[in-house]
């Protein structure tokens, strides 16, 4: 049976079952599980070292496990990885943007990438209080301009899946508020995970998987 969710947009399911990973023969976790689906945000948890990112990683699709599987389901149908990764916005502290660059020039080359028109990316960058900054280098921003651009970049294409490792890095109280505005307003159409270990995010969610 197709799922539909009620604003007519397909309904996508990604799952991970009995996950485990090693790096040079250590044991990070194992035995983990997971389950985000449209309307649902769940949140990753725990200390530092537990292995947050690299989960972050297999569930966005970007990194094999040693052990387990990620399944991902749009409207019933099992889907590709390659498709799969197309229809995420994907934020990690390891993405960086062009410092070279303007941050106009960073956002535009995003949008073209993505088919975004160069209004519809203005725009987000007037949401999220970085279009006056917009003919800035991005080497002279400050590190929660940085993650501002990093946001808009990841969500610029209004993506079904949002996969957000430590969001709020470096986000001032006024940055903070505007994302947490963003994923109020989208979350019930969209598949959301943030690897965090702020409560305000995990207040978020739904589902926490705690690992370490």
């Amino acid at each position: 049976m197709h799922m539909r969710t009620m604003n007519g947009n397909t309904h996508i399911t990604i799952s991970g079952a009995g996950l485990a990973m090693r790096f040079n023969g250590a044991l990070i976790f194992k035995n983990i599980g997971f389950e985000a689906a449209t309307g649902k945000c769940v949140a990753i948890t725990g200390p530092n070292g537990s292995g947050k990112s690299t989960l972050m990683e297999i569930a966005a699709l970007l990194l094999r496990p040693t052990a387990g599987e990620v399944a991902c389901r749009e409207n019933g149908a099992d889907v590709s990885s390659s498709d799969m990764i197309r229809k995420m916005g994907f934020l990690s502290p390891r993405v960086n943007c062009y410092g070279e660059l303007t941050g106009f020039e960073n956002i535009r080359y995003a949008a073209r990438s993505r088919g975004v028109s160069d209004v519809a990316a203005m725009e987000r960058m007037r949401s999220f209080g970085l279009y006056r900054h917009g003919r800035k280098r991005v080497k002279h921003y400050s590190s929660g301009m940085r993650q501002r651009l990093k946001i808009i970049i990841a969500v610029l294409h209004n993506p079904p899946v949002l996969m957000f490792d430590e969001p709020s890095m470096n986000l001032d109280a006024a940055g903070k508020a505007l994302l947490y505005e963003y994923i109020e307003s989208v979350r019930a159409g969209k598949a959301i995970v943030i690897a965090t270990n702020e409560p305000e995010e995990i207040a978020l969610a739904q589902e926490a998987v705690r690992l370490g």
